[in-house]
């Protein structure tokens, strides 16, 4: 089997994702995000960081988060 080309190699994006669906309480929906998520370093262009809280925090989540990680239901 052949493989992969280097451009294609080249242009994979990683994903990062955090399932908290059932941790957590409006404290940490509101803390978290700010104290530990909006502080990430990383290059979007090469991965997408996502986070999924209990469907009950989203709202608050995605209120305090900056545009630097997504957020999944």
């Amino acid at each position: 089997m052949g493989g992969a080309s280097s451009t294609a190699k080249a242009s994979k994006k990683l994903m990062v994702g955090g399932n908290w669906k059932c941790n957590g309480n409006v404290d940490f929906a509101k803390k978290f995000p700010a104290d530990v998520l909006n502080k990430l370093k990383f290059d979007p262009s090469k991965v997408d960081v996502v986070v999924a809280p209990a469907a009950l925090h989203t709202a608050t989540v995605q209120s305090v988060l900056g545009n630097n990680v997504n957020v999944a239901s």
